[in-house]
């Protein structure tokens, strides 16, 4: 029945139908052109989008076209190897970032393809180069530190900067901001972190800090430089069967910029590390507020929302308002006693047999080294691989032996660190003094910590 017909009900009780004429105003419409134009404008939702685009906008969809075509050619190069399930819409901050959801099908397993545009700070990755950059996520493997399964650069024809491909575990349960909002991980970026989320008990906020703090810890220790911590923050942590995972190596190594956080900025000239020990303090605050701050300091308000949060309250207040002027470090952090009781199972179960298995991979500073030769000396024939672990100090033994065979506590490297962290920015960058390092003659590859290894037969718990 049309919709202008309706029923009525007589007195003789025989039902007619009367047509009644419609409400609805016409007006002829133009071209296609204003047509289109007529409908945006009459919609106040659409045309505030018109007015709150960025002025970059059509930059940033050249750089979203380019960056699927360069995906798109990676998947064809692949022999077949990943397969193109889904592309996901915006889930993190990066306006300028892909994201798709691939299947390995060596290990028919569901991988996440990260698509970013490089910048002038990020190293040339090409055939050569390709297999280091790998050995530096191999070195850098840790229970808590997300890896890095396969990275490269690929250039896209009629576009100016090439695009650095990664790929990554999936992690279903999503980010540590997810688990704040309860949201799923691949939602879009906008909608899923529109309301303030829910904080951890203190308990699990004790447990997801010490992970994130090892992980810290370990790639100090693996030979990366004070200041990383600019990529640390609640959407860089991925959560997978109950642990905290740092997933921003690639935006170090590749030299992506950094989530632009207030507190940097004071500490850029004067303290390195307090960089990467502020930004825990905030991480740990987030977890037990919910939400994370956007202050250089702590407000009264903040310290209010985590006043149930006693033992973690304590730590903040020593590294936020430490009452000698300083910020501690990291591993002054780590011997708190709130981390002290922490039973790290996954770095307690890893088999020596698995930990000690492949060859010995050279230390994190000398592969940079090699890695941004060609950036760094343009014209000049770069040396091959074998070249630089021969001529380094520290390439001879980068994790000593058997962890019983030394009697020393421990060895000395000479080696030339040549890259420090730049921390407007995030990225490596090089530098000419030649430090020592010290590393354990018992660091097995896997574990990084003494407490967590065993010392001549002596249990971790008993040291």
């Amino acid at each position: 029945m049309p919709s202008w017909c309706v029923l009525r009900k007589v007195s003789d009780g025989i039902t007619r139908m009367r047509s009644r004429p419609a409400n609805y105003d016409y007006n002829r419409l133009g071209d296609e052109s204003a047509a289109a134009e007529m409908v945006e404008l009459q919609s106040p939702r659409d045309e505030m989008k018109l007015k709150t685009f960025p002025p970059h906008y059509g930059l940033i969809r050249s750089e979203k076209t380019a960056g699927h075509t360069a995906c798109m050619n990676y998947l064809k190069n692949s022999n077949g190897r990943y397969v193109l399930l889904d592309q996901l819409p915006e889930i993190g901050w990066r306006t300028n970032r892909l994201w798709y959801v691939i299947c390995d099908a060596r290990v028919n397993a569901k991988r996440l393809l990260i698509a970013t545009p490089c910048n002038s700070r990020s190293p040339v990755i090409d055939a050569t180069t390709k297999n280091i950059m790998i050995q530096v996520c191999r070195a850098l493997q840790h229970p808590y530190v997300c890896p890095v399964l396969d990275l490269e650069t690929v250039t896209v024809e009629n576009f100016d900067r090439p695009f650095s491909l990664v790929v990554t575990p999936v992690a279903p349960r999503g980010s540590l901001r997810d688990v704040f909002h309860k949201s799923q991980w691949a939602d879009h970026w906008p909608n899923k972190y529109c309301r303030r989320g829910c904080g951890l008990s203190e308990g699990h906020a004790q447990r997801l800090s010490c992970h994130i703090l090892e992980a810290m810890l370990e790639l100090r220790l693996r030979g990366l430089p004070a200041g990383i911590g600019g990529h640390l923050h609640p959407g860089n942590v991925l959560i997978q069967h109950g642990t905290a995972r740092f997933s921003g190596l690639d935006n170090v190594l590749m030299g992506h910029n950094p989530r632009a956080l207030p507190f940097i900025s004071r500490y850029i000239n004067t303290n390195l590390e307090a960089i990467d020990s502020i930004s825990f303090a905030y991480i740990l605050f987030a977890m037990c507020a919910g939400y994370e701050v956007v202050t250089a300091k702590l407000t009264p308000q903040n310290w209010n929302d985590i006043r149930d949060y006693v033992q973690a309250s304590q730590v903040l207040e020593y590294i936020l308002e430490n009452p000698e002027s300083r910020v501690p470090t990291l591993k002054e952090i780590s011997n708190l006693d709130f981390y002290r009781t922490i039973d790290l199972r996954e770095l307690r179960s890893l088999p020596l047999p698995h930990v000690m298995a492949g060859p010995p991979v050279p230390p994190v500073t000398v592969l940079l080294e090699h890695l941004y030769s060609k950036k760094l000396q343009k014209g000049k024939k770069s040396r091959s691989t074998s070249e630089v672990c021969d001529t380094e100090k520290s390439s001879a033994c980068p994790f000593p032996g058997p962890p019983f065979e030394s009697s020393r506590p421990c060895q000395t490297f000479h080696t030339y660190k040549k890259f420090s962290v730049d921390p407007r920015y995030g990225s490596l960058v090089p530098k000419d003094n030649v430090d020592t390092i010290e590393m354990s003659a018992c660091v097995i590859k896997g574990v990084s910590r003494s407490r967590n290894v065993i010392i001549d037969g002596v249990p971790p718990r008993l040291l």
